[in-house]
């Protein structure tokens, strides 16, 4: 699940409500289509440079809706993705986390003072730091302290967080050691947001984060589209996942982290998602909306936050814009939205892409009214001097212990790993020896003796390290 987006801008009560809130199907307004004409060769160039099979764009102005797909659903499928195709939307479950507390909290049922601790079961281990107690609130803006991942998160194989189940993250929390104190620091964290849901449904008296979010939101809001599992006709409009080769890959399962990136959605949901957060937009969440809105913390090393939102930067022309990045094995999704401009833009793409988040800033001004050009769209190469040596000295297989590999391959000019039973992922260059794959999270170094020569690589998760030795 990624977090790409976040460095790019560094600087029984439901079915009452369901009758209340009928929300019309998405269609293409009259008064878009130049909008629509004007976006076309913004986008269309990215599908030609192989960043992804296909992609679903959906751009919301007040009312209107304009949802347009681009490429295919998989690779020579003939097939054109569209507003009901459903993709895994990965970390943008965050968002929907967010909102689910600021509900609970104008409920009074969970508090986001409330300590993490109140709504777990009596006797789980909770980390803390000098006394300081991890609250709701660290949780939904990325400063409890807990790690990006828990340590007990066994990652081999191709399905990293299906099977870690409520026991698992009663044992991860135990095991936790924060560095810093709750509220202090911003550091990106799928433990923290999937331990909010938790304690959120646990607090609700449901058994699952799905549970949680169908009772609160989806039936509320019509989201018939939006689900941790899905229905066997929703499978059946399920884009394929791909890989950054875009090779056939396979979707992601998720437990007691879903409410970190389990959710899947269709760009008619997240459309209509996005729009709960516009300035004047009546509905029953229109309270927790705006309460997710508000800027909760501002850390010296992160971005402003709301709760799941980050503030983006560098939109003078905007009142204010939230965005967030969300990334699977095989997807890539970003919403921004400008509340008070109400001006929603969405990205759905089967095969991860770092480059999806600068598309929809591209799309999010042109919505707004700026000229913007299109432009060629080269495929992601980098020119950097040791990139390109280690195109060529980097391939092999480095051994890191008696049953345990990684393979590093090169292939149009990019560098690729696999790890012993988990998915292929692209290695991105951020400088240096270093890179990173933004798949599942954490960093490669290259090791060179004092010859320069390639003796290994480094592993790099969070403050964990492994080296991995050439054969």
């Amino acid at each position: 699940m990624s977090t790409s987006l976040v460095r790019y801008f560094a600087p029984a009560i439901f079915t009452a409500l369901a009758s209340v809130c009928a929300w019309p199907r998405c269609t293409l307004a009259q008064d878009l289509t130049p909008l629509a004409e004007a976006l076309d060769p913004l986008v269309t160039p990215w599908v030609g440079a192989g960043y992804f099979p296909g992609v679903v764009v959906g751009v919301a102005r007040g009312a209107e809706v304009w949802i347009q797909g681009y490429g295919e659903t998989a690779v020579a499928s003939g097939v054109t993705p569209g507003a009901r195709t459903l993709y895994e939307i990965g970390s943008l479950t965050k968002v929907y986390t967010g909102l689910l507390l600021a509900d609970s909290h104008l409920r009074g049922v969970a508090r986001l003072e409330d300590t993490l601790a109140e709504h777990l079961p009596e006797g789980t281990t909770i980390p803390s730091v000098d006394g300081a107690p991890i609250r709701l609130v660290h949780l939904a803006t990325h400063t409890s302290g807990l790690p990006r991942l828990p340590s007990n998160l066994r990652t081999g194989g191709v399905d990293p967080y299906a099977v870690y189940d409520a026991e698992a993250l009663y044992a991860g929390l135990a095991a936790a050691r924060p560095r810093r104190a709750p509220g202090t620091h911003y550091a990106y964290s799928n433990f923290g947001a999937g331990a909010l849901g938790h304690a959120l449904a646990c607090a609700e008296g449901v058994a699952s984060y799905e549970q949680l979010c169908l009772a609160r939101l989806c039936v509320v809001q019509g989201f018939d589209d939006t689900r941790v599992v899905l229905s066997p006709e929703q499978r059946t409009r399920l884009a394929p996942a791909h890989d950054e080769a875009l090779l056939l890959s396979s979707s992601w399962g998720f437990d007691a982290l879903a409410p970190a990136g389990g959710l899947c959605a269709s760009t008619e949901d997240l459309l209509r998602f996005g729009q709960l957060f516009c300035v004047g937009r009546e509905h029953p969440h229109a309270a927790a909306a705006a309460m997710t809105l508000e800027v909760h913390t501002t850390p010296e090393d992160g971005p402003p936050m709301g709760l799941g939102w980050h503030h983006a930067q560098g939109f003078e022309a905007f009142t204010r814009v939230v965005a967030h990045e969300g990334q699977t094995g095989g997807y890539h999704s970003v919403i921004f939205v400008a509340p008070d401009e109400r001006i929603v833009v969405t990205l759905l793409a089967n095969a991860p892409c770092d480059s999806l988040g600068q598309l929809g800033v591209t799309l999010l001004r042109r919505a707004h009214g700026a000229m913007v050009k299109p432009r060629a769209v080269a495929p992601l190469v980098a020119d950097d001097v040791l990139h390109q040596r280690a195109l060529s000295d980097l391939p092999a297989k480095y051994s890191v212990g008696l049953l345990d590999s990684v393979a590093i391959e090169a292939e149009g000019g990019a560098l690729f790993a696999r790890r012993t039973g988990r998915p292929r992922v692209r290695l991105n260059p951020v400088g240096g020896d270093r890179y990173e794959y933004r798949v599942i999270g954490g960093a490669l170094e290259v090791l060179r003796d004092a010859d320069g020569a390639v003796r290994g690589v480094a592993l790099l998760d969070g403050e964990q390290r492994e080296e991995a030795l050439r054969k």
